[in-house]
């Protein structure tokens, strides 16, 4: 749960600043350091999205294998 409310409070604080940084940057080395910053956080924000993603696949997938097992021991009763 405070991973969601990272995710939810992470693009919109760090982005528009960074973007906004990046557009007006004039000097290459700050605008490299400003992507790196950029990669930096799309690089978390995806590694949270796909635990999420994940956790949820293998809830669905046991929910599922439970299912199927219950399902079995119905037929052999």
């Amino acid at each position: 749960m405070t991973g969601d409310k990272n995710i939810d409070g992470l693009i919109p604080t760090r982005w528009p600043e960074l973007k906004k940084r990046a557009q007006s940057e004039q000097d290459l080395e700050k605008l490299m350091t400003l992507l790196v910053e950029i990669d930096e956080l799309l690089f978390n924000v995806e590694m949270r999205v796909r635990v999420k993603d994940d956790t949820g696949f293998n809830a669905r997938a046991e929910s599922q294998s439970v299912a199927q097992v219950s399902r079995n021991q119905g037929a052999n009763e």
